[in-house]
């Protein structure tokens, strides 16, 4: 009943008068180095950072998780995703362009009308009783964006939506 351990363990101050950890302190970094036939450069080109997301106390303790990689040709790392207890931030896109199920945005009154922001949104929950109007923003080529609308009106009602033929293979 036990498991092997990779731990990093970070404090203020000193070993014998350690202080709390603040607000983006790396509490442990894993780091990815790969000789470029001259030197292993100081910068890491790929690395995972484990951060404090606010000052620590005995009460508060939260963190996030930062992913960091060079593109391609470049030699400047860059941030390209963030997790902490209730959000996931992603830098650049994400392939497939649906990525990950998102938590959708739920419009919890009851809507006329929407506009759907390809750079915010993945997935769309609402409920309609009169007639309901989409606009795009943002476009992303190739971004899925699901829009669930459940009709809480006893007869049908039209949805009008910004989709074209040009970019929709399938109607709303």
């Amino acid at each position: 009943n036990t498991y092997p351990l990779l731990s990093g363990r970070m404090g203020r101050g000193s070993a014998a008068t350690p202080a709390a950890v603040a607000n983006n302190d790396i509490m442990m970094r894993i780091v990815g180095n790969g000789y470029t036939g001259t030197q292993f450069p100081s910068s890491s080109p790929s690395k995972i950072d484990f951060l404090a997301s606010e000052n620590f106390s005995d009460t508060n303790r939260g963190t996030r998780i930062e992913f960091w990689n060079t593109p391609t040709g470049s030699n400047t790392i860059q941030k390209v995703a963030s997790f902490n207890a209730n959000t996931v931030e992603f830098m650049g896109s994400v392939n497939p362009q649906k990525g990950f199920q998102y938590t959708p945005n739920n419009i919890t009154t009851v809507a006329t009308s929407y506009t759907v922001d390809f750079t915010r949104d993945s997935m769309v929950r609402m409920s309609v009783n009169d007639n309901m109007t989409i606009t795009l923003q943002n476009y992303v080529y190739g971004k899925m964006v699901e829009v669930w609308i459940t009709n809480s009106a006893a007869q049908n009602k039209t949805i009008t939506h910004g989709c074209l033929a040009n970019n929709s293979t399938s109607k709303l």
